[in-house]
């Protein structure tokens, strides 16, 4: 069969709006998806960092949820200390109602979920990069209640400390230690059992530890982040086992939680 040039040329203009139309609405997927791209090996500063980019948030907020989320000067300097002396972060996270207690799915006929949609991305955050949203979040404020995980490979091990002094917890505190020498899961079997179990509750030494914990103002968090990845594939980032611990300050009238955030230290993970 013969083609001419002109036929070729008519046919590539037929078809040419179609392929378009399909390149526009992969790009509107991906974009609308909150899957940002991984950059290079190369790329030190995003790979030891943030390796879906410093720069690249998994949801926009809001101008009303960053104004909701801002750290005030009077806030700055109130705990200039733990900042400077200790090496702390200072956080806010948005106390979400219990309608918006699905982690993807919001119950819009509450009037508290309907007005505040917007703020309820602003309860996801993640401690390991420093990003609000739900896709990267591995802790939630809800209510009264902290919960730590995302419910799947990201494990968070939670103990209550109480009213503690922040200066005297480190990686050799004896409770630190043994949450953090605590062995974890290494199969997909043992992987499913322990997300149960933190579920549930579980006790070490003295300390119940769990993936949830009621938010009491002045306590102090232990928190460990076991991110697990797979064998198979290079997914590093993922693979990390860490320890934090944070401090609860107030919830404000706009109910925005005041943190202080550190790490203690950090590892590999291992890979299921």
């Amino acid at each position: 069969m013969k083609f001419s040039k002109q036929s070729f040329n008519s046919n590539l203009f037929k078809v040419l709006p179609r392929i378009l139309l399909i390149l526009c609405a992969l790009i509107s997927v991906s974009a609308q998806s909150g899957i940002p791209p991984i950059p290079s090996a190369d790329d030190k500063e995003n790979k030891d960092q943030n390796p879906f980019g410093r720069d690249m948030l998994p949801y926009e907020l809001t101008r009303a949820a960053e104004k909701l989320l801002d750290i005030s000067s009077v806030e700055k300097d109130r705990f200039k200390r733990e900042r400077q002396g200790l090496g702390y972060r200072l956080l806010k996270i948005f106390s979400a109602p219990k309608c918006a207690e699905g982690r993807l799915v919001i119950d819009v006929s509450s009037p508290e979920c309907r007005d505040g949609a917007d703020l309820v991305r602003a309860s996801f955050y993640s401690v390991r990069r420093g990003l609000y949203g739900e896709t990267l979040a591995d802790i939630r404020v809800l209510e009264n209640r902290l919960i730590a995980g995302n419910g799947s490979f990201v494990h968070g091990f939670l103990i209550d400390l109480g009213i503690s002094d922040l200066g005297s917890v480190s990686i050799e505190e004896p409770r630190v230690k043994s949450l953090f020498d605590h062995p974890v899961a290494t199969t997909l079997d043992a992987e499913g059992s322990q997300r149960k179990l933190l579920a549930s509750g579980f006790v070490i030494g003295e300390e119940k530890v769990a993936s949830e914990a009621r938010l009491e103002k002045g306590h102090v968090y232990l928190l460990r982040l076991v991110s697990y990845s797979f064998k198979k594939g290079d997914w590093s980032f993922f693979n990390r086992d860490q320890m934090f611990v944070f401090k609860f300050i107030e919830l404000d009238n706009r109910k925005a939680g005041l943190f202080l955030l550190k790490k203690l230290a950090e590892r590999p993970a291992p890979k299921l």
